[in-house]
């Protein structure tokens, strides 16, 4: 079907896109400074209305920064009440297409009732909720990703008329990659927006009214756009070969299995002793803390090995390898574990699994699509993602959805997701165990588990997660003692608290389904109902008091933090004593209601148990008390470990930040938070001790060319069976980098202007990819901004990590674009590929020191200077250096590629310190005080 006969059919030959640029995002209170309204005809763009607008109010920098409209391009232009009316009638009857509708309408409504005119009561399209809908798996659905996306120029994004006209011709794209989806999968959105008038709704009903004439529900009008393969959780291999015999050199060697089978293989001697050293520990009792180069090869390595335990006897469950980042864990999962199993021709069973809240529970999502009652249009609108993505995955993981994971509604996650009782039971019977149930079952069956970080420490913190195992192996290692930190500390805040007291109140319309459940029961049980009455009162105690004890919380720290900073500091809490004296009242009353509440929901459940023992007949509602009370019961030890006698191996400190929130009386919301010092005992009692083989790996282990900084921080230096190796890469870094060291006197990491130049002239003078890696957001944009001010500037494909840009779609400009310069803070320091042309010049603009009043940073420092330690020199140097070598690692990705490496912190020619972190890249520098002698 042509598109001016498929625009027809759905009742769009004609719409108007429409576009505000605004002073801000509250219509009450800021104005119009641009409005573009563009009518389209046959899906061709045929009259233009676009202007600014003198808002009679100023435009912050800010607003400036982003739109590049100033005070006084705007001091001669019309007032609205001098353009609504040409706005009006342009706008007519048509149809109104906008990217985020609900902002754009809420400017013109409250632009017409300023000015007497009719609100208009056109039919409704949203860009933003259509691409999130249909292009569920895109990474991110700003119209300038979008419009590079579908081949659009971006250039001027942030103007009305050029988003207005790319915003209309995006609306094409969508309408062509919606008529891919068939009648069955359009059918099952209508049916959830049955009660609902919500953009888009009349396009899905027009959309089916098409299908229904071709007569079968599976069939779609056109053929599918995108080639949509979900990631599946689950690898088999069936193979011939019996391994057990095998060697690394029969695998890696230059007649080994691999070089057989790929032209692409290349043996190094390193790589065959690293797979060989793997094997020995898994054959022994010991354990391995390895270096392994970047380009060695080690994930093929460690693999060897782990299929190899398979065959021993005594070995206990699968093999767990834990990675950092999703980027190794998929590489892992989906290139390299199949090429190596089917090399070797031998039967493998692998699983890539999270956490069971990472998975969607069909019977909790039809619960809540059903529940009509206590849902709003927002919220109807962001699951509707879920409804297509459905028809697709074959992993239940949500974060495949970004159409639905970007939206961050975590509350709508708690609700859909995976949970106890959920998936493994009977509750899930009708959905065959959902997503999950299955993977749970996998999971002992497995060889090899394939996880991240976060779910092994959850393991180690909570023991049940995961099939009994006695092997572990963690990559990039360097980055378990952060996941250690995160995964054990101690937190109280606002959202959580508000939040699981919503959970546990049966009157809330969100526990509608446990709470009718309850209710029937108590119909017959008068003492059940009256617990219940009294659960609902305890609620409303502890809301109360925990409220009373925020406010005065926020009261108490009004001087410790400061609005107008984009970064506030995390000040320790010394004393608790001192901190809460003044709160006592406020503290005790949360305290004692919290602990009643525990009793209350003890007894109900105590009561449900008695009528039904064996859990038969009242399944979710058990499963739902015990998960309640468990949670309380975390609340009430976090209260008192964050709150009660303080524990000198322990940091607490509070976080600040600004939100408005009906129930407080401050925007400061305050979060308290503790953590061991020292998490080195943690990891070893908890993770280490438990395991009969570990081997922990990474491109950065070694410091000062020795491994006893990373013993002493995982808590491994004492451990007599741990084998210790570095395997070099087999990169010729003296050949393929050429490293320019800035050396002069004087300081250039903080001119904004020098920088500037510096990367100017870089750029200019290579005219290739280029990455610069910063330390501070702010000053990444203060030199991007700068940068545009060049000569030729704003010609420069420049993709800077800064406010409301996405790592892919960064990344994605590096491909397209031969000369392209990107700008990355913390999380382009590692994790990041980008072989060959994709990368060829690497900018450190500063050492990655870590940020020295960080709580967790300071009380471990000062924990060493207490123990006769040199901090600085034992702690926080080693810490920069493995960042310095990761940030580096980003440049040469195979044997192939070669590149300029340029850092311009000087101190690592000044300070003593400096030859350390010189001494860890693997090339001599070249000194430069002047710019212009880097060619």
């Amino acid at each position: 079907m042509k598109q001016t006969e498929l625009l027809k059919k759905l009742n769009l030959s004609t719409y108007v896109a429409l576009d505000f640029e605004t002073t801000g995002l509250d219509s009450d209170f800021d104005r119009v400074i641009e409005v573009a309204a563009i009518v389209f005809k046959d899906g061709k763009p045929k009259k233009t209305f676009s202007t600014l607008v003198n808002p009679e109010k100023n435009i912050s920098p800010f607003i400036t920064n982003i739109t590049g409209i100033s005070n006084s391009m705007v001091n001669t232009a019309p007032k609205e009440s001098e353009i609504i009316n040409e706005l009006m009638k342009t706008i007519g009857n048509h149809p109104i297409v906008a990217h985020n509708i609900k902002f754009d309408l809420s400017f013109l409504t409250k632009l017409c009732v300023r000015h007497n005119y009719d609100v208009p009561k056109n039919t409704l399209y949203d860009t933003l909720q259509l691409a999130r809908s249909v292009l569920f798996d895109h990474p991110v659905f700003n119209l300038s990703a979008l419009s590079e996306f579908y081949g659009l120029d971006a250039s001027g994004s942030h103007r009305a008329e050029k988003d207005t006209e790319n915003c209309g011709q995006i609306f094409l794209h969508l309408i062509e990659e919606l008529m891919c989806h068939n009648l069955e999968e359009i059918s099952s959105v209508l049916a959830v927006l049955d009660k609902y008038e919500v953009p888009n709704k009349k396009l899905y009903v027009d959309a089916a009214n098409i299908l229904i004439k071709i007569g079968n529900p599976k069939v779609a009008l056109k053929n599918r756009l995108i080639d949509r393969r979900s990631g599946q959780s689950i690898y088999e291999f069936t193979g011939s070969q019996n391994i057990q015999n095998m060697n690394a050199s029969d695998v890696f060697g230059s007649k080994g299995v691999l070089s057989k089978k790929y032209d692409w293989f290349e043996d190094r001697a390193n790589q065959v002793e690293y797979a060989n050293t793997c094997d020995n520990i898994f054959d022994g009792n010991d354990s391995g803390v390895l270096e392994a180069g970047t380009g060695l090869g080690k994930s093929m390595g460690y693999l060897f090995a782990a299929i190899k335990r398979k065959y021993e006897t005594d070995k206990r469950g699968p093999v767990v390898i834990a990675c950092n980042t999703k980027h190794l864990q998929d590489q892992l999962f989906y290139k390299d574990l199949p090429k190596l199993s089917e090399a070797l021709d031998t039967s493998i069973k692998a699983l890539l699994i999270k956490g069971r809240k990472n998975y969607l529970c069909k019977t909790r999502f039809d619960w809540f699509i059903s529940d009509r009652n206590t849902i709003g249009e927002d919220d109807i609108e962001s699951v509707l993602p879920i409804l297509f993505w459905l028809h697709y995955t074959s992993s239940g993981d949500l974060s495949e959805c970004n159409g639905f994971f970007n939206s961050r509604k975590t509350w709508i996650v708690s609700m859909i997701c995976s949970d106890t009782g959920f998936c493994t039971g009977n509750i899930c019977s009708k959905n065959h165990g959902c997503f999950y149930g299955p993977i749970r079952k996998q999971m002992y069956e497995a060889d090899i588990l394939v996880a991240n970080h976060s779910l092994l420490l959850s393991e180690a913190k909570v023991p049940g997660i995961l099939p009994e195992h006695d092997t572990i192996i963690i990559d990039e290692a360097h980055n378990l003692v952060k996941g250690g930190y995160d995964q054990f500390k101690i937190s109280l805040d606002y959202n959580s608290v508000t939040s699981l007291l919503r959970s546990l109140n049966p009157s809330n319309p969100r526990s509608k389904r446990w709470n009718n459940i309850l209710m029937s029961i108590s119909d017959g049980e008068p003492l059940l109902k009256s617990l219940r009455e009294k659960l609902i009162l305890e609620l409303d105690k502890v809301k109360s008091s925990f409220i009373a004890f925020m406010n005065e919380l926020a009261v108490n720290n009004e001087s410790e933090f400061d609005i107008k900073k984009s970064y506030q500091e995390r000040p320790i809490i010394h004393s608790l004593v001192k901190e809460y004296s003044s709160l006592n009242p406020e503290l005790s009353s949360f305290s004692n209601s919290s602990h009643k509440l525990s009793v209350c929901f003890k007894n109900i459940s105590s009561f449900v148990l008695k009528l039904d023992p064996n859990r038969s007949k009242y399944t979710f509602l058990h499963s739902i008390l015990e998960k309640g009370l468990e949670n309380i019961n975390i609340l009430n030890d976090s209260i008192s470990l964050l709150t009660g006698s303080q524990d000198n191996e322990w940091v607490y400190w509070k976080e600040g930040y600004y939100n408005s929130k009906k129930e407080l009386d401050s925007d400061l919301q305050v979060s308290l938070y503790a953590s061991k010092i020292d998490i080195s005992e943690v990891l070893r009692r908890r993770l280490y001790d438990k395991n009969v083989n570990f081997i922990l790996t990474s491109a950065t282990i070694k410091v000062e060319n020795s491994f006893d900084y990373f013993l002493h921080r995982n808590g491994l230096e004492n451990s007599a069976s741990i084998v210790t190796r570095e395997y070099t890469s087999p990169f010729s870094y003296h050949d393929q980098v050429k490293y320019y060291q800035y050396g002069g006197s004087r300081d250039i990491t903080n001119d904004i202007g020098q920088l500037a130049d510096l990367i100017y002239h870089v750029h200019k003078t290579y005219k290739k990819r280029t990455m610069v890696l910063f330390t501070s957001v702010k000053m990444l944009e203060n030199v991007s901004k700068k940068i545009k001010e060049r000569l030729g500037g704003n010609k420069i494909p420049l993709f800077a990590q800064s406010k409301g840009a996405s790592k892919p779609s960064i990344i994605k400009g590096m491909h397209s674009n031969d000369n392209a310069l990107l700008f990355g803070t913390n999380s382009f320091w590692e994790g990041v590929d980008l072989p060959g042309e994709l990368l060829e010049i690497l900018i450190v603009v500063k050492l990655p020191f870590d940020v020295p009043s960080d709580p967790l940073i300071k009380s471990y420092s000062n924990h060493l200077d207490k123990n006769g330690y040199n901090s600085f020199m034992n702690f926080t140097i080693p810490e920069c250096t493995t960042r310095f070598r990761q940030g580096f690692g980003r440049l040469i990705r195979t044997t192939f590629d070669s590149g300029v490496f340029i850092s311009l912190d000087n101190r690592i020619i000044t300070k003593r310190y400096g030859d350390i972190i010189l001494n860890s890249i693997p090339t001599d520098p070249e000194v430069f005080t002047d710019y212009h002698s880097i060619r």
